[in-house]
């Protein structure tokens, strides 16, 4: 599955070039142009890494690495002028998973994100007692296995990445598709029943709850019971 990355850069041209290297490695590359617009994006495209300026012109990248993180264990590539090893463990430990000084190599910004993608801190979600692991595409509840297909891990794992967030048909649809096409609301209603029904199967089918006419979302785990 091609894996969708946030370039959030406020200088134009570098914008332009950091997506048009990323697409020539494989990725789909969405931009952002300051850090408002990024947060949204976050919120509604579910990248798979954001590459983060840190100069942007309303909200430090500092800022907005802690706001991310506030909602998301997203991968977080941050793009500094700043050589200074302070800044960088304040970077750090605002959430960054890496940094690259400007300028840059593209090609060691692809490697970089490549790492980052699969880090071992990103190879499993844990929700309560629901546990996914996305390269074996395997998820578990408890100690047992929860045989889900493909559309359904994929749309677990997207409700996983942020429990308790109402997301619509539409939404699910547009993040899912990876730039492929919306799918339809009509097959997210199937997906999610499909979904529903395997976690039934586990005795965890309490844990996605939708809303008529809004959307659904996955329960945190001091809300889940």
């Amino acid at each position: 599955m091609q894996r969708t990355i946030l370039v959030i850069e406020d200088d134009p041209d570098i914008r332009r070039i950091v997506k048009l290297d990323l697409e020539d490695a494989g990725f789909r590359v969405l931009t952002a142009e300051n850090g408002a617009a990024g947060l949204t994006a976050v919120q509604e495209q579910n990248p798979d890494l954001v590459v983060l300026d840190l100069g942007l012109p309303d909200v430090s990248g500092e800022e907005v690495a802690l706001r991310i993180r506030k909602t998301s264990h997203v991968p977080i590539v941050v793009l500094t002028a700043f050589d200074d090893v302070e800044q960088k463990i304040h970077l750090l430990c605002a959430g960054a998973d890496d940094y690259l000084t400007k300028p840059f190599d593209p090609g060691e910004l692809a490697g970089r994100i490549r790492v980052a993608l699969q880090a071992p801190k990103h190879r499993e979600l844990v929700v309560g007692e629901l546990k996914l692991l996305p390269e074996a595409r395997r998820c578990l509840y408890g100690h047992r296995d929860v045989r889900l297909t493909d559309p359904a891990f994929d749309l677990l794992w997207l409700l996983a990445q942020r429990p308790g967030y109402l997301h619509s048909p539409e939404e699910l649809g547009r993040t899912v598709s990876s730039g492929e096409g919306n799918i339809p609301p009509t097959q997210i209603e199937a997906d999610l029943k499909a979904l529903r029904d395997r976690l039934r199967e586990v005795g965890a089918s309490h844990l996605l709850r939708t809303v008529p006419g809004v959307g659904v979302t996955l329960m945190g785990p001091s809300a889940a019971h």
